[in-house]
């Protein structure tokens, strides 16, 4: 049989002599095998006591992604329970932050500051843990920049010029990036549904401080 068959041969014994748990991460990053995979697990393993759980970037799976026919089968046929993880709270953000820096006596004093930037994201903040105050993590910039890079000529130029000045009106942007009504709208809308920057009040916003450095 196919390897995905395979796979799932063997998860069912283990699952039959012991309740399984087994837990794919970054899904929005997937080939067409391991999609393959993840649907082959999903039909099979719900005869036996197991648990699959499937995790993917919810702002990366847009309209043409090749998980999203994916997911749209999943849900129409095997009614998975769907949980939305948000960013971490300053409270979830504190205890992070202590966690990963028990050995730092300064965590408390630049919180604020640990927070606001990352906004809350778990990743963002423990990069910013690792890298001395004020500094922009290499990691983060590497991330980041590969992401916008990858949307498109208009989007990094609208994302370059929000940079500068995020309170922008929307008809300066598109002056300062020299492009007409409707690419500029375009390009938003891309890095809306990336969860990069938004539109707020006229102006732009980017979804973390991280980001706009």
């Amino acid at each position: 049989g196919s390897v995905a068959q395979l796979v799932l041969d063997l998860f069912q014994r283990m699952a039959r002599a012991r309740p399984l748990a087994v837990v794919i991460d970054d899904l929005h990053w997937a080939d067409e095998s391991t999609r393959q995979l993840f649907v082959t697990l999903v039909r099979g393993l719900q005869t036996v006591p197991a648990l699959l759980v499937g995790c993917y970037r919810g702002n990366e799976v847009d309209r043409g992604h090749p998980f999203r026919p994916v997911l749209a089968a999943i849900h129409r046929n095997d009614r998975p329970e769907q949980i939305d993880l948000e960013p971490f709270d300053r409270e979830e953000s504190s205890a992070l932050a202590r966690a990963v820096s028990a050995s730092r006596t300064d965590v408390r004093a630049d919180f604020d500051s640990l927070f606001r930037r990352s906004g809350g994201n778990a990743f963002l903040l423990e990069e910013l843990l690792a890298t001395p105050t004020g500094v922009l993590p290499h990691g983060v910039a590497e991330v980041v920049l590969a992401r916008i890079d990858a949307l498109g000529a208009d989007a990094v130029a609208v994302a370059e010029a929000a940079s500068l000045d995020s309170s922008l009106p929307l008809t300066v942007l598109a002056a300062v990036c020299d492009l007409p009504a409707n690419r500029l709208e375009m390009a938003l809308d891309v890095l809306a549904e990336r969860s990069l920057l938004s539109v707020e009040s006229g102006g732009s916003a980017f979804r973390h401080a991280l980001i706009r450095e």
